[in-house]
């Protein structure tokens, strides 16, 4: 079997380029399982019937709105927050 050019050279590779672009998978490695224990939480902007009923669907329970918090295709939008217990 024979291997890609610059596969012993990591730093030359897809992994390192992606690390540089994405920070969290420089230290994201390093965690340990348990403290992700919690709470989920999800922000979805307004108007989105989909996403709504996805995480609806999924446990997450409405635990707030912020009104006319982002702009986008012209107009202001409401961000509603979902949380999840994970434990």
């Amino acid at each position: 079997m024979t291997s890609r050019p610059g596969a012993s050279e990591p730093s030359t590779g897809l992994s390192a380029r992606l690390r540089s672009v994405v920070p969290a998978l420089r230290w994201l490695p390093a965690y340990d399982g348990g403290w992700f224990r919690g709470d989920a939480v999800a922000g979805i902007t307004l108007p989105n019937a989909g996403s709504v009923a996805l995480h609806e669907a999924l446990g997450f329970e409405r635990i707030g709105v912020y009104k006319e918090v982002g702009f986008k295709f012209g107009a202001w939008h409401d961000s509603v927050w979902y949380q999840r217990g994970l434990a």
